[in-house]
């Protein structure tokens, strides 16, 4: 399914990203999370695959669902008790009906279109970084990339402010 794609794709992309990302078919399973080190863990909700979801609004067993992902990821003991963990909802609808207004300040929204900008700009950074690259030990190298990453705002810690930028109550409230 078109889902099951974009979660593919999705934890690949923090893969090259170079972080630790990993996906779940269990019931009840977030989609993709991303485990940036430095404390801190970003775990999705894509709701990528609604059909005319932009003219719905998202319902209350949905955004529970997002609230509770860092439940599931700490049960997993996937990160240590001190980590920082991000519920992200990626979704394009716009509204959440009465009943989800509760849990919209329990976890963070990044409109589709806006993420899938994104995953093809830090895609195509790393491709360019990419064409440079020589050898492992290349010094120089390292500290061209790590310029070009901090510009273009794929640090771990921009990645994570970035998703977290935006509360479920600013997108959907």
């Amino acid at each position: 399914s078109d889902a099951t794609h974009f979660e593919e794709a999705q934890r690949r992309l923090g893969l090259l990203l170079g972080f630790q990302a990993g996906n779940s078919s269990e019931n009840g399973a977030p989609d993709p999370w991303w485990i940036l080190g430095d404390g801190k863990c970003i775990v999705f909700e894509d709701h990528s695959g609604a059909k005319g979801a932009e003219h719905q609004e998202l319902d209350a067993k949905k955004a529970r669902q997002v609230a509770m992902h860092p439940n599931w990821i700490r049960d997993r003991n996937l990160v240590d008790a001190s980590c920082n963990i991000a519920p992200v909802l990626i979704t394009p609808m716009s509204k959440a009906e009465f009943a989800a207004q509760s849990h919209l300040s329990e976890f963070y929204c990044w409109p589709l279109s806006d993420f899938r900008r994104w995953a093809m700009d830090a895609v195509s950074t790393i491709r360019r970084i990419r064409t440079d690259f020589l050898d492992a030990g290349d010094l120089v190298w390292k500290a061209q990339a790590a310029t070009v990453l901090e510009e273009a705002g794929l640090t771990p810690d921009q990645i994570f402010k970035t998703a977290t930028a935006r509360s479920g109550k600013d997108v959907l409230g």
